[in-house]
């Protein structure tokens, strides 16, 4: 494991710009990176970099956040069979996916994008895809003006 971490730490650093570990980023004995400070630019320019280096098998996601911690990590579930799959909103163009990790983890992918949170069943996973439907829904209705108004 600590010839991954390695590998991932050289990618990343700079040794005259940085970002430089254990200052901007941390990565933990799992691969987990932690960057800090809420830094967004960050986290994306090492998303990119170890996606576009094409030398891990799996595509680094955005984890979540842990206060002001954006958390990146590789996503095993990209290229699994999705449990459950639908189409949701106004013209029903919003792809949704259900993929399951574990007999207790469900997570949501909406566009081919993982939402950080984990359902502990499908069916509590199905309703979050109910409300998320309706919430597109109304966002989509157009609000009607009189026109006869002075």
């Amino acid at each position: 494991m600590s010839n991954f971490i390695e590998k991932i730490s050289k990618m990343i650093e700079d040794p005259f710009e940085g970002p430089f570990e254990g200052e901007d980023f941390l990565i933990d004995e799992e691969g987990i990176i932690h960057v800090t400070n809420n830094n967004q630019k960050l986290a994306g320019i090492i998303s990119r970099k170890v996606n576009q280096s094409n030398k891990f098998d799996m595509k680094m996601v955005r984890l979540g956040t842990s206060g002001d911690t954006i958390v990146l990590g590789f996503d095993p579930l990209t290229d699994a069979i999705p449990v459950h799959t639908d189409r949701i909103g106004f013209k029903k163009d919003v792809l949704v996916d259900v993929r399951q990790s574990s007999p207790t983890e469900f997570y949501l992918y909406v566009g081919k994008r993982r939402k950080n949170k984990v359902y502990s069943t499908l069916n509590r996973a199905k309703t979050a895809i109910k409300l998320l439907d309706k919430s597109l829904q109304k966002m989509a209705e157009q609000p009607s003006y009189d026109d006869d108004a002075d």
